[in-house]
């Protein structure tokens, strides 16, 4: 009878944890900045949250596409990352 029972609650345990998703979900009330400064010259062709952060992917006149990694309270930029594609 236990083991049935052990069995139960594994069964459910992974039912309840792979009907969640695997990151938690993103609140834009995390979000205090007011507005960031996308790159001039540049389009945005995706844009991403994640903890503390916002995400935005640009490309340029060339081709090049960057990561832009800005601060989700305050809006500043953190950190530009070049793509490179791979051929």
């Amino acid at each position: 009878m236990s083991a049935i029972i052990g069995v139960l609650v594994v069964a459910a345990t992974l039912v309840i944890r792979l009907g969640q998703p695997l990151t938690p979900r993103f609140d834009l009330r995390a979000v205090a900045a007011d507005s960031i400064a996308a790159p001039e010259g540049e389009a945005i062709v995706a844009a991403g949250a994640a903890q503390g952060a916002l995400i935005l992917v640009t490309r340029d006149a060339e081709g090049a596409e960057r990561l832009h990694l800005y601060d989700a309270a305050s809006g500043a930029l953190i950190r530009t990352v070049r793509i490179a594609r791979e051929p």
